[in-house]
């Protein structure tokens, strides 16, 4: 599915709800009636593609020394101090690089400690190259998903992704792509958040993977709004999570001006999963972006029974 660009997400060796979208999604696309777990016709779409599942990877010097920042705390004020949001581990980045949980990659390279350079270890096979630039992205609330059209609709590529809250629902309409910022900043204002400790102030919070908004930013022309990477694509630390290969990849697609656009649309939502791409509300100084966080509490699905009310761009 990686490969095809229809991502499940992290990959983890396990089957949930990320994948069963993607693959549905994948099925769509191909005009498949399949349904339920993976068909013989499934299989045979996705093994068209007869590069191996999987492939040796030698770990390189830098691999190995990074540089890394073994803890990343959780608090703000704490977090401001640092120079870097780097991974924490090689591990980390490794599974940044090739889309995978560090418990698939432990568990595919029993007793490697990913730790030597010149050591090989095996990794899933996935692409690193863009398939085309995107005419259009569509964020849709009821697929959590980021999809990226061409100029005639076809689905270049689509990602699983988290977006709204009870605090900050997903606005519906379509916007202009402004602009793709690499590696930003992040401006922590506890003002915008929620829960916000009554002792904390502004902040700077360095570039970096362990960014909260992670390693890439998508500007929208709706005022506060963009899509991000996260700073942890299996959801183990909430929104927090490390830098999705998504929003990498989303830096060669999705281009500025007039001939991208973003779409976003609501319809009843399943039950939500962990993903690596996000859609959140900013409220940022000029040109650079803030976040304001989503609480940790999923949303009910009665609260998404609205219609679909998309606004256009003249």
């Amino acid at each position: 599915m990686d490969r095809a660009h229809f991502s499940p997400g992290e990959i983890d060796g396990t089957a949930g709800g990320n994948t069963s979208r993607a693959l549905d999604a994948f099925r769509r696309e191909r005009g498949s009636r399949s349904r339920g777990p993976v068909s013989e016709e499934d299989w045979s779409a996705l093994e068209s593609d007869k590069a191996p599942t999987l492939v040796d990877y030698t770990l390189t010097e830098k691999d190995v020394k990074g540089p890394y920042q073994r803890n990343i705390p959780e608090d703000m004020m704490e977090r401001a101090k640092l120079d870097a949001l780097s991974y924490t581990s090689p591990l980390e980045a490794l599974g940044e690089r090739f889309h995978a949980s560090p418990k698939l990659l432990r568990a595919l390279n029993a007793g490697r400690g990913f730790a030597r350079a010149g050591e090989v270890v095996q990794v899933p096979n996935v692409h690193t190259e863009a398939p085309g630039k995107a005419a259009k992205v569509v964020v849709t609330e009821a697929d959590q998903s980021v999809v990226a059209l061409d100029g005639r609709g076809r689905v270049l590529a689509r990602f699983p992704a988290t977006m709204g809250s009870e605090h900050d629902p997903l606005p519906i309409g379509t916007w202009k792509i402004n602009g793709v910022s690499k590696d930003p900043p992040f401006f922590y204002n506890p003002d915008l958040f929620w829960d916000a400790k009554g002792d904390q102030s502004k902040a700077k919070i360095a570039p970096g993977p362990n960014n909260p908004v992670g390693v890439v930013w998508i500007d929208l022309s709706k005022e506060h709004y963009g899509i991000h990477g996260t700073r942890a694509a299996s959801g183990r630390r909430s929104h927090f999570s490390p830098a999705s290969w998504s929003g990498w990849w989303s830096c060669t697609c999705f281009s500025s001006g007039r001939a991208s656009s973003c779409a976003a649309r609501s319809r009843l939502l399943p039950a939500p999963y962990p993903s690596p791409l996000s859609l959140r509300s900013l409220r940022p100084p000029p040109s650079s972006p803030g976040i304001r966080l989503p609480p940790p509490r999923l949303r009910s699905l009665r609260s998404l029974r609205r219609p679909l009310r998309p606004l256009r761009l003249k």
